[in-house]
C-alpha cells in the first residue's frame, strides 16, 4: 500500500464555475488561499485522470490516464513551481484550525514535498515490483463506471489510451538506464511473469467487458485489448526481461542512483513532513522494537508458558496451529473477522463513515501482495475493498493476517480514509483527496 497505493485525478471546471456562480452579493468572496486551492485542484484532477474514477467524483470524466511522457512530467512540475511560489506569496492564515489555515497548510505541504523528491527521479527507474505502473493501474478497470451509454464511450476512450502509457513507461525506463538510474535488480525479477499474467481471458482489463451487458461495448473493448493492450502488455514484459534486467543495478540502497545521497533524506522528509535525520528514525524505530518485544514476553509468560520471543514469533509464521489450510480458509477468516470488527466499532467510536468495506482476493497478478486497501467512493455508495493475498495459505500467519485486516480496514484505512472523503464542505476538497504517509 500501498495504500498504495494507490490516488489520481481527473474533473471539470463547471463544479468550481456554480459554486462562483452560486455566490450572492453578500457572500464575501474566495480568500486567495481557497482560489490557489481551487485552481491546483481543478488542473490536479485534470492531470492525473484516474482520481475521478477511484472516489467517484461526481462530475469526473472517466475516459483519460494521465500524461506520462517526460515532457508531460516537466510541464507539470513547472506549473507546481509557479503555484509554490504564489503560495509562498500568501501571508500564513494565524488561525490555527481554520478552514485557510488547513487548505493552506496540506497545499504547502503537496507542493513542497513534490518539488524537493523530484531530486529522485522516480520516473525515471519504476520497474520494481511495488513501484512499476501494472501494480496499481489495472484496478481501476475494476471499478470503471459503465452504467449509461457515456460511460461506456469513455471507458473505450480510456482502454485505447492504455497502450500509449505502457509504451511511454518503457521510453522512461530506457532513459532512465542511459542516464544511470534503475530499481534493484531483486525487486525486477518477478516482473515479466507479473505483466504476462494480466494476459489471457480472466485479465482484469477484461472485467468491464464482461460484466456489460451491452454486447456492443463489449465486443468493442475485447477487441481495443486484444489488438493493443496484450500486445503492449507483452512488450512491456520482453522489455523487462531482455533489456532491464541485465542494466538493473545489484544493490538495493537508493545511494546507488545518481542523486541517491539527496534523494534519501528528501524521500524522509516526504513520508514524515518533517526534516527528521534517518538516523534518529533508526533509532526510534529500535526503542520501538525493544518495548514492543518487551509487551510480547508479557503475554507469552502468561499465556503460553514462557520462552524466547524469537523462537515464539517463528513459531507463530510457521506451526501449523497458527497458519491456514487452505485459500478458502484465508478469505473466510478474513471476512468473518471484518464483520466481527464493523459490529465493534461503534462501542469505540462516534463517528463512522458511510461507506461499506469488503474483503477481495487479489487478483492473479497482484496474488503476492501483502494487502492494500483501495478507497471507498466519496458518497459513500461504493464500498472500499481490501485486497489480501490467498496464495500460499500454510505460510501465512492467522496473527499477521488479523493485524493487516484491522491496519487497512478498520479501525485503519478505511475508517479514516472515509470519513475524510465523506467530509463534505467542512473544509476544502483538498482535505478529502491529499495524503501523506
Amino acid at each position: 500500500m500501498k495504500t498504495s497505493t494507490i490516488l489520481t485525478r481527473g474533473f471539470t471546471a463547471g463544479v468550481f464555475t456554480l459554486a462562483l456562480a452560486a455566490c450572492t452579493e453578500t457572500t464575501p468572496p474566495p480568500s486567495p488561499i481557497e482560489q490557489l486551492a481551487d485552481e491546483y485542484l481543478e488542473a490536479w484532477m485534470e492531470e492525473d485522470a484516474l482520481m475521478g474514477t477511484y472516489y467517484a467524483i461526481e462530475g469526473a470524466r472517466h475516459d483519460k490516464l494521465s500524461d506520462n511522457s517526460l515532457a508531460g512530467l516537466a510541464a507539470w512540475q513547472k506549473k507546481e513551481d509557479a503555484w509554490l511560489a504564489r503560495l509562498e506569496g500568501i501571508p500564513a492564515p494565524r488561525e490555527i484550525g481554520s478552514r485557510d489555515w488547513v487548505t493552506y497548510g496540506l497545499l504547502k505541504e503537496q507542493l513542497e514535498s513534490a518539488v524537493s523528491t523530484r531530486i529522485c527521479r522516480d520516473e525515471l527507474w519504476a520497474a520494481s515490483t511495488t513501484t512499476s505502473w501494472h501494480t496499481w493501474i489495472p484496478f481501476v478497470f475494476d471499478i470503471q463506471p459503465l452504467e449509461t451509454p457515456e460511460l461506456r464511450a469513455q471507458a473505450l476512450t480510456r482502454f485505447a489510451a492504455m497502450d500509449t502509457y505502457i509504451d511511454n513507461e518503457i521510453d522512461n525506463l530506457r532513459e532512465g538506464l542511459r542516464l544511470g538510474y534503475s530499481a534493484p535488480r531483486v525487486t525486477v525479477e518477478a516482473v515479466p511473469a507479473q505483466v504476462r499474467s494480466l494476459i489471457g481471458p480472466d485479465s482484469i482489463f477484461l472485467g468491464p467487458a464482461q460484466r456489460s451487458d451491452d454486447a456492443a461495448f463489449s465486443e468493442a473493448a475485447e477487441k481495443i485489448y486484444n489488438d493493443e493492450i496484450a500486445p503492449a502488455l507483452n512488450r512491456f514484459a520482453d522489455f523487462i526481461e531482455n533489456e532491464y534486467l541485465n542494466k538493473a543495478r545489484d544493490t538495493l540502497a537508493v545511494s546507488d542512483n545518481p542523486d541517491g545521497e539527496a534523494c534519501y533524506p528528501a524521500l524522509v522528509r516526504g513520508f514524515v513532513t518533517v526534516g527528521v535525520p534517518a538516523e534518529e528514525i533508526h533509532a526510534v524505530g529500535l526503542d520501538q522494537v525493544a518495548k514492543i518485544r518487551e509487551e510480547i514476553q508479557v503475554t507469552l509468560d502468561e499465556h503460553f508458558g514462557g520462552g524466547d520471543v524469537s523462537e515464539f514469533l517463528r513459531r507463530v509464521n510457521e506451526d501449523p496451529a497458527f497458519t491456514f489450510d487452505t485459500e478458502e480458509a484465508v478469505l473466510q477468516y478474513s471476512t468473518d473477522a471484518l464483520d466481527a470488527v464493523k459490529a465493534a466499532m461503534p462501542k469505540a467510536f462516534g463517528v463512522l463513515p458511510k461507506a461499506d468495506v469488503l474483503v477481495k482476493p487479489y487478483p492473479e497478478f497482484a496474488k503476492s501482495g501483502s494487502g492494500e486497501y483501495h478507497s471507498s467512493s466519496e458518497d459513500g455508495t461504493r464500498p472500499g475493498i481490501f485486497y489480501i493475498a490467498v496464495a500460499d495459505p500454510t505460510g501465512r500467519s492467522i496473527s499477521n493476517q488479523l493485524a493487516t485486516l484491522h491496519h487497512e480496514t478498520f479501525p485503519g484505512h478505511h475508517l479514516q480514509g472515509a470519513i475524510a472523503l465523506e467530509l463534505g464542505d467542512q473544509q476544502h476538497p483538498l482535505a478529502r483527496y491529499l495524503w501523506n504517509s
